[in-house]
């Protein structure tokens, strides 16, 4: 394909606000939601792309899945800077590519135990290789699929001590593997799936020599129908399951695992080369971090 639609947003927000104050330990910003439909599709091109994104939690739960008490509340909003390209060269047989991301946040906490809030650039986000298969088939359906290889380093901004920062302080792995299934003229179907691994956090806050976040599972899946030559319209979800524990001074503890399912509608439009998405998602069966809704906007333009 000549165009290069959507890398966008590996990151961006759900900024992983503690539930529970007793818990230092948190997952690190991951993509929730944040890419959705036509995901896998893409081509040679350069792509430059701003998302902004609104996040209201007013639920923190335990690790049972049970709200905790109090009056507890969070925002979050922020914009992410993306800057992508795939070249015309090919290595086994896919479009070899690169990208970078930027955030800025803002965070916004009400709750019985923290009242401070920060704001500022969160942590870089690379990816030093992608590749973009375009004419594979699935189903006898054309299939775009690509996989990505994305690392995060710790250049956001953090301070030890503070109840809400920025930036995590850890250097993550976060790969990906996204494919669009065109099931015919109108419908197609996305998916991006993503495994986390987060270092040690050296300086955490609390009483602590060191605290690291387990790895987590998380995959965004949306559908789409096309009702215009420029307009789809869709359902788009996500889903979080960490999968090991976290670890305080490398022991490991016990029901700290977090879980989140959202779901909710969206609009897609297109054009010529520039593309705008729309999303909103309602959070459920979240354990162990907080439970609210997300809005999301993200337009980008390709040159080719």
């Amino acid at each position: 394909m000549p165009f290069l639609k959507a890398l966008t947003g590996y990151l961006f927000l759900t900024l992983c606000f503690q539930a529970n104050a007793a818990d230092p330990v948190k997952l690190p910003p991951m993509n929730l939601g944040n890419t959705s439909f036509l995901d896998g599709v893409a081509g040679p091109g350069t792509l430059v792309m701003l998302s902004s994104t609104y996040v209201s939690a007013d639920r923190f739960n335990d690790n049972n899945g049970d709200a905790l008490p109090g009056d507890n509340r969070i925002d979050i909003s922020g914009l992410l800077l993306q800057y992508a390209k795939i070249t015309k060269k090919k290595i086994w047989g896919g479009y070899y590519g690169w990208e970078v991301l930027l955030p800025l946040v803002d965070i916004e906490p009400d709750t019985s135990f923290i009242n401070e809030g920060n704001k500022g650039v969160g942590d870089l986000i690379i990816s030093p290789f992608l590749l973009q298969w375009t004419d594979s088939t699935l189903f006898g359906k054309p299939y775009f699929q690509r996989i990505n290889a994305i690392f995060a380093v710790p250049t956001g901004r953090y301070k030890r001590g503070r109840d809400v920062n920025i930036g995590s302080n850890t250097y993550r792995f976060n790969p990906y593997y996204a494919g669009t299934l065109h099931l015919n003229n109108k419908w197609a179907a996305s998916f991006r799936m993503h495994y986390l691994w987060s270092s040690k956090n050296d300086s955490p806050t609390g009483p602590f020599d060191s605290t690291q976040a387990g790895n987590a599972f998380h995959i965004n899946m949306a559908t789409s129908y096309q009702f215009t030559p420029k307009w789809r319209v869709g359902l788009s979800g996500y889903y979080l399951k960490q999968t090991t524990d976290d670890r305080i001074n490398g022991m490991s503890q016990p029901d700290s695992k977090e879980q989140v399912f959202g779901l909710g509608p969206g609009l897609f439009y297109r054009h010529k080369n520039s593309s705008c998405t729309f999303n909103s998602y309602r959070e459920f069966n979240a354990e162990n971090r907080t439970e609210g809704y997300k809005l999301l906007a993200k337009c980008n333009h390709v040159f080719r």
